[in-house]
């Protein structure tokens, strides 16, 4: 796809972070606040734990595999990291999608990643502090 862009047009990829295709698998659909997905956390935090480390390694894969393909960065999408507690939200948001980046970077150096969060929980004091200033996205380079 690349090839059949205009050399001045960027090119995008992207994919649902960690937490955000976990609820959706243990769903099997969107929900309003995702409770399915929290309960199941609730109710067995190392089920949930080896889920999103399954998609960590899952989305960096398909990161890097776009980057390789011509992508000139890539977009993180946490849809659904607003429906949890701070904790929480440091766990299954901050942590895998942090880690997704690491092994993006490590196979892709330089790569430039963006991540997109929605929700309450980005003012929360889980957020890195380089992180604050920026309440739905951040722009690693």
């Amino acid at each position: 796809m690349r090839q059949e862009l205009d050399a001045g047009t960027t090119l995008l990829g992207f994919c649902g972070a960690p937490w955000t295709v976990a609820t959706y698998m243990i769903a099997g659909r969107g929900t309003p606040d995702q409770a399915p997905a929290r309960l199941f956390g609730y109710r067995d935090r190392v089920g949930l734990d080896t889920l999103i480390d399954v998609l960590v390694d899952a989305s960096a894969d398909y990161l890097v595999r776009q980057l390789q393909a011509g992508a000139d960065a890539v977009q993180i999408f946490d849809t659904w990291a607003g429906v949890l507690s701070p904790a929480e939200f440091a766990r299954w948001c901050i942590a895998p999608t942090n880690a997704s980046s690491e092994k993006v970077r490590a196979a892709v150096p330089g790569a430039r990643i963006i991540v997109f969060r929605a929700g309450p929980a980005l003012r929360s004091s889980a957020m890195p502090p380089r992180c604050r200033s920026m309440p739905s996205s951040r722009l690693d380079d």
